[in-house]
This record gives structure tokens, C-alpha cells and sequence, in this order.
């Protein structure tokens, strides 16, 4: 009898879990102010912008002395620098490093 009253097209979710695991599956996020949240970002950057700069150091001397290893130590650290933060630094001396490499394969022969 108490089952003629109940809708047909309401489904019945009695017999299953309907737990909220949203909480679960999420990180934790704690309240920063925005002045430590921007002295963080800063404090971060500033240790990557050795590497940036250092990378573009490496890309420049490699047009001048050893382009071959020069230019891969800039690649490396313009990889490390982008992973850092210092994104447009390190595409600056990823690029330049490249170009010469190929300046250096088409100008210096290598030796057989």
C-alpha cells in the first residue's frame, strides 16, 4: 500500500551511497595573503633568473669559444631555467644555443 504513492519516474537512491568525495579527491588549500603569496612567487623567480641568465651567458659564448659545448650547457640550463619560471629567458638561449649549433655544423666543419 505505501508503495502506490511513490512516482514511478523518481528514481530511488536508498539503497546506494551517496557520499560527497569531493573533499577526498581534492588538495588542501590553505588561506595565503596576497603580500606572502607575491614575495613567494618573487622569492622563487629570483633563483631562477641565475639560471636564465646564465643560459643566455653560455648561448652568447658559444658564438665565440666552443660552440658545441657552450651552446649544450646553455640548452641544459635555459631547460632548467624555463622549468624555474624564467619561461621567455630560457627560450631566449634554448634558441640561440640552437642557431649555433647550426651556424657552427655549417660554417666549422667537423672534424672526421
Amino acid at each position: 500500500m505505501a508503495n502506490d504513492k511513490v512516482d514511478p519516474n523518481v528514481q530511488d537512491y536508498s539503497n546506494k551511497y551517496g557520499e560527497e568525495t569531493a573533499a577526498e579527491l581534492t588538495s588542501t588549500v590553505y588561506p595565503v595573503s596576497s603580500q606572502e603569496a607575491y614575495e613567494r612567487i618573487n622569492e622563487f623567480r629570483g633563483n631562477s633568473r641565475v639560471y636564465g641568465i646564465a643560459s643566455l651567458a653560455f648561448a652568447i659564448l658559444s658564438f665565440f669559444f666552443y660552440p658545441y659545448i657552450a651552446a649544450l650547457i646553455g640548452i641544459v640550463l635555459g631547460f632548467v631555467a624555463q622549468r624555474k619560471g624564467q619561461i621567455a629567458l630560457g627560450a631566449w638561449a634554448i634558441g640561440i644555443c640552437a642557431l649555433s649549433i647550426i651556424l657552427s655544423l655549417l660554417v666549422v666543419p667537423v672534424p672526421l
